[in-house]
């Protein structure tokens, strides 16, 4: 599907679903398919780039800050659903265990991009695209 097609078929329920919605068209121009952006971007994550305007720490932070709730319940339910306890056991060696209240830049920044990460995903499945897992 193009991306046009994905704007016109999928709609958005959440404020944090409408700004990755935002993200996925803006950044997805130059790719021939929805598809292959998402496969891409899952695939290879927001560390690559692949989301241009949360390259940054001020990016990822204000990302964070501005979606923080739905952003939390995001990682508890992922927590619940795996059987852990704290984001320091999701995110391993990558979460700052110093910084339990994500006041600073690595926590945030780790955070922006799993919820874009997931949030696409969970986009995908409800697409019902055969290659989100």
């Amino acid at each position: 599907m193009t991306i046009q097609e994905f704007q016109e078929i999928y709609t958005a329920n959440t404020e944090l679903e409408k700004e990755v919605v935002e993200l996925i068209v803006s950044n997805a121009v130059d790719y021939d398919s929805f598809e292959s952006f998402l496969d891409e971007l899952l695939t290879y994550g927001c560390v690559t780039g692949y989301i241009s305007e949360l390259i940054y720490y001020n990016q990822t932070a204000e990302f964070t800050q501005r979606h923080a709730e739905e952003i939390n319940e995001l990682v508890y339910a992922n927590l619940i659903m795996i059987g852990f306890d704290s984001p320091a056991q999701f995110f391993g060696d990558k979460w700052d265990k110093e910084d339990t209240l994500c006041l600073d830049n690595n926590n945030r920044n780790l955070l922006a991009w799993f919820a874009v990460e997931e949030t696409a995903r969970e986009i995908g499945i409800a697409l019902e695209l055969d290659m989100v897992a």
